[in-house]
């Protein structure tokens, strides 16, 4: 799939040595309100990115590489860290089924700073596994694209009573039943 990037980006693509980071994000909670986002990037330290902070976890964390396909088929992603307390309480203890899972990439600029970063991957926690050894604990989450949304069957149909669910006076499906049991003649007789 094609993507723009940025002129910054550009730029430091075309030098002969390119560093870069990945700035990830993963939502947990109970629900929409009381859902909490944990950030977390590949450097050391806490930086801000598009005025988010995120805690850096160096080489504790690793993401696995994500395909995309010409049929615009939904591939996966996983992610794996080591021993970040904060989001493995609340990993632990909350859902993270169906929350937002986000990796950004941006490049390092000559200054030491980062351009804008780009989307690398954007989708909802599939499934979570802890692995505790005898000094770690290794966290696994395994996310689900969001086109893995297209090819789920929408159970809406197009009725008055489905309507009514999120426009209680719209009344434009007021006479589809009749309507259907109509019967019309196409043509001469």
């Amino acid at each position: 799939m094609a993507r723009t990037l940025a002129t910054d980006t550009q730029n430091i693509l075309k030098q002969d040595e390119i560093s870069c980071a990945l700035f990830v994000t993963v939502e947990v909670g109970n629900g929409q309100m009381t859902s909490t986002k944990h950030r977390m990037w590949t450097g050391v330290g806490t930086i801000n990115i598009n005025g988010h902070d995120y805690d850096g976890l160096g080489n504790l964390l690793s993401i696995s590489s994500v395909t995309e396909s010409a049929d615009m088929g939904a591939k996966g992603l996983t992610l794996q860290l080591i021993g970040n307390a904060t989001f493995l309480t609340a990993a632990r203890d909350k859902d993270y089924q169906n929350k937002l899972v986000e990796v950004l990439v941006a490049m390092k600029k000559s200054d030491g700073t980062y351009d804008t970063p780009f989307t690398y991957f954007s989708g909802f926690g599939d499934t979570m596994t802890m692995v505790k050894t005898e000094n770690t604990c290794v966290v696994r989450l395994k996310a689900e694209s969001k086109l893995m949304t297209l090819s789920k069957a929408s159970n809406r149909r197009y009725t008055l009573r489905d309507q009514l669910i999120d426009f209680a006076s719209d009344q434009c499906f007021r006479f589809l039943e009749s309507t259907a049991e109509q019967e019309v003649k196409w043509g001469r007789e």
